[in-house]
């Protein structure tokens, strides 16, 4: 059985290959995203969490600033699908996470869009405020 991440993973590719196919911005892929997670949030907040613990097993800290300990120190460069991505929203540390998907890519719950998004960590605003990647997944 293919791990849930993994599926999250593929299914991002194949609707990115799907995109650059048709050349068409009809599919959003986003929205497709967001179905595909099934996420019942009502704030949004708590998404890695959910994610961890109810498709993988483990459980995470509640809070993106606790998260910001779990697992091991991950080097930017050195980033798989998978890792959390964490960042300085706030000017106060750590306060919000993302799942690392590969690509310079990470899927996030934005509470501020109230969706599941993909931005690119290395580029544009999460570029200048991230902080660090984190493994907890062997």
């Amino acid at each position: 059985m293919t791990p849930p991440i993994t599926n999250i993973i593929t299914h991002y590719e194949k609707v990115r290959y799907t995109k650059m196919q048709k050349k068409t911005k009809k599919i959003s892929y986003l929205k497709l995203l967001n179905g595909f997670c099934n996420i019942q949030l009502s704030n949004f907040r708590g998404f890695t969490y959910y994610i961890f613990k109810n498709e993988l097993g483990i459980t995470l800290p509640r809070t993106s600033y606790s998260q910001g300990s779990a697992g091991v120190k991950v080097e930017k460069s050195q980033l798989v699908p998978g890792d959390l991505v964490f960042f300085n929203t706030t000017g106060r540390g750590i306060s919000h996470v993302g799942l690392y998907i590969g690509d310079g890519n990470m899927i996030h719950a934005s509470s501020g869009k109230r969706q599941v998004r993909i931005d690119n960590i290395n580029s544009g605003y999460y570029s200048q405020r991230y902080v660090t990647g984190r493994r907890v997944i062997n």
